[in-house]
């Protein structure tokens, strides 16, 4: 690139970004990293193995909970660790037996 003098490229004469982009926080909706509200990046900056100790240490406090909140001493209240569908999984094995004609809508 030449200077100016020799006949090179003026450098543009453009506004500064922050005069053209608004100043609330923008939600880009396109790959890569975007500005996030603080709770939402808070809520997504822990991530618990449902199937590792943490979550066995914390299905078995909420067992103890379900057991006050349902005021039974039974010590066969089930917790299970997992994604949603193994709760449904269970709610289905439990309801279902082979023969059982059912419908979905």
């Amino acid at each position: 690139m030449g200077n100016v003098e020799s006949g090179g490229i003026e450098p543009p004469k453009l506004p500064p970004l922050d005069q053209l982009l608004p100043a609330e926080p923008l939600l880009l909706m396109g790959a890569g990293p975007v500005p996030v509200e603080a709770e939402v990046a808070r809520a997504g900056g822990m991530v618990i193995n449902h199937l590792g100790p943490t979550m066995d240490r914390l299905v078995e406090h909420i067992k103890q909970l379900a057991g006050y909140a349902f005021q039974t001493a039974d010590k066969h209240i089930l917790g299970v660790g997992g994604p949603a569908s193994a709760a449904m999984e269970m709610a289905m094995g439990n309801l279902l037996w082979p023969g059982r004609r059912v419908a979905f809508d």
